[in-house]
């Protein structure tokens, strides 16, 4: 498997050449009610559109959470962020993802990977970016915001109903998908920018 580097980027067919893509995140030493772990659908402009659960529940075993996702990059455009953030109630109770043992994203055969030590006191962070540039391609981001879901929504101009319900949810829907499709009950005007 190879090790992707925070910022490092590639072509999503080098690691992934078949669809559906599948995506899946591993966070140790965090209990599985304190963690989100989602798809958050941009525009060509960043701007969000809406979001997607994994496609099953964020599940808990020996102190880890993992969520799966599947991805049709046939029915993308725009931008797919794979995002893990605290819940509300855990962020106001001091909790933050420096915390985890380990937080690792693994996308067809190639991983990103990191410990708490290198996200700090971040509360939402952005794992993995699949984005369109002329052809697919991932990037291992490791974009942190200390204020969480809040202040990571907020620069993506999301609308708080598109991402509130995330708060009672552990998941749920199936592939995810094209961006300009919203989930989440806000905004159902998203752009596509084909």
């Amino acid at each position: 498997m190879a090790a992707l580097t925070r910022g490092q980027r590639i072509r999503l067919s080098e690691v992934a050449p078949g669809s559906p893509v599948q995506v899946q995140v591993q966070l140790g030493g965090l209990a599985a009610a304190e963690i989100r772990v989602f798809a958050l659908l941009l525009d060509g402009q960043d701007a969000a559109t809406g979001v997607a659960g994994s496609s099953g529940p964020v599940t808990a075993a020996e102190g880890e959470a993992r969520a799966d996702f599947r991805l049709d990059p046939a029915a993308m455009s725009g931008k797919v962020l794979i995002v893990a953030s605290m819940t509300e109630a855990a962020r106001a109770a001091g909790r933050h993802l420096g915390m985890v043992k380990s937080c690792t994203a693994t996308i067809g055969s190639a991983s990103f990977s990191l410990v708490g030590s290198d996200i700090g006191r971040e509360c939402a962070l952005i794992l993995l970016e699949i984005y369109l540039k002329g052809e697919w391609r991932v990037s291992a981001s490791g974009t942190g915001f200390v204020g969480g879901l809040p202040s990571m929504m907020s620069q993506y101009k999301a609308q708080a109903g598109m991402w509130k319900h995330l708060e009672g949810s552990r998941g749920g829907g199936g592939a995810l998908p094209p961006p300009a499709i919203n989930q989440g009950g806000g905004n159902q005007g998203g752009a596509n920018p084909g």
